[in-house]
């Protein structure tokens, strides 16, 4: 599964600082070592520079730019920069993605700030929408191409915070539209989701409310694949095969990369979900949001074998009153 010397734009390519590796910069990693020329484009040039020595320094080829998807000036001169560089752009990966930054904070609905919410606009939707304007059109006059979106799985899931789920979810549209009008001219573009992650931005984020340990466990036991989360290699990996000639008929594509949460109706916790889990091993409780009756959970726990017993009863709930929350004994066999 060898890019053979193709040439690969990565938006976002730098690195949150953190105990792990993060999506931009094993995506990087991954394309220069399946033989890709890559140009690592971040708002923290030194961030990109890292991450171009690290692919230097295993033997491929790289180069760092400034880029912050907001300004379209940027995005013309990185796309130029790269053509300049390499002779052209043959895969763009569009890694950029944000729930907080430059004093602006993400909310549920009755709280958001427009500000705030024309800021997550401008950074996680209209960032693509630009970098793709200036990519494309060499694409087209190479006769190929590659766009590979990065969304995410609360594009589709239960999500409480207004401008990362809407923007996430404008990707997916997105990235389709593309894929029906650039498909003629040899372009193919796909979108991946990826779920419950152990990236620097997914826990590092959160620490301070817990430990990274507390948030790794509570996390890896959502996950149905293994009770383990996933890396940013998981993600590289998922991206290499749809640049690669591998996914030479494959356009379009919406691609979940979360251990099976998608497939299933228990959320992730830590995001407020209509339904949640917590628990030990041999006891939990699910809890309903508020649109979900107490009869539903009822008849979803009657298909899930190794519940020895359950109980449904409403708990209040200081911001959306009632929720019904069901009390498990789970199977020692389970």
């Amino acid at each position: 599964m060898q890019l053979n010397q193709h040439i690969a734009l990565v938006v976002g390519g730098g690195q949150t600082p953190g105990a792990t590796v993060g999506n931009g910069r094993a995506v990087a990693l991954t394309y220069a070592k399946a033989g890709a020329k890559v140009a690592v484009a971040d708002r923290k040039l030194e961030s990109a520079e890292e991450t171009a020595q690290q692919v230097t320094a295993a033997g491929g080829e790289a180069i760092a730019l400034a880029l912050d998807v907001r300004n379209e000036g940027e995005v013309k001169q990185a796309v130029t920069a790269t053509c300049t560089a390499f002779g052209g752009i043959d895969i763009l990966h569009n890694n950029v993605g944000v729930a907080v930054g430059a004093g602006h904070r993400d909310a549920r609905i009755e709280h958001i700030e427009a500000e705030d919410f024309s800021f997550l606009v401008d950074v996680n939707l209209r960032g693509m929408v630009l970098t793709c304007k200036h990519v494309l059109p060499v694409m087209r006059a190479a006769g190929r191409g590659v766009v590979i979106n990065i969304s995410s799985l609360a594009a589709l899931k239960p999500y409480p915070l207004v401008g990362y789920k809407t923007t996430k979810a404008g990707v997916i549209a997105f990235t389709q539209q593309v894929a029906a009008n650039y498909a003629r001219y040899g372009i193919r573009a796909n979108v991946i989701l990826p779920g419950l992650m152990e990236t620097p931005m997914a826990v590092e984020g959160q620490v301070g409310r817990k430990t990274r340990k507390e948030i790794v466990a509570e996390r890896d036991a959502q996950v149905p694949l293994g009770k383990k989360m996933g890396s940013a290699w998981d993600v590289a990996n998922a991206a290499l095969f749809l640049a690669s000639d591998m996914a030479q008929y494959i356009t379009g594509a919406v691609l979940p990369v979360d251990g099976g949460i998608a497939a299933t109706w228990i959320e992730n916790p830590g995001e407020e979900p209509l339904l949640k889990m917590t628990g030990r091993k041999d006891s939990m409780f699910i809890s309903g949001g508020e649109n979900i009756q107490p009869q539903e959970i009822e008849e979803r726990l009657s298909e899930i074998p190794g519940i020895e017993q359950s109980i449904v009863v409403p708990v209040q709930d200081p911001e959306f009153g009632n929720r019904p929350v069901a009390f498990l004994k789970i199977s020692n066999s389970q």
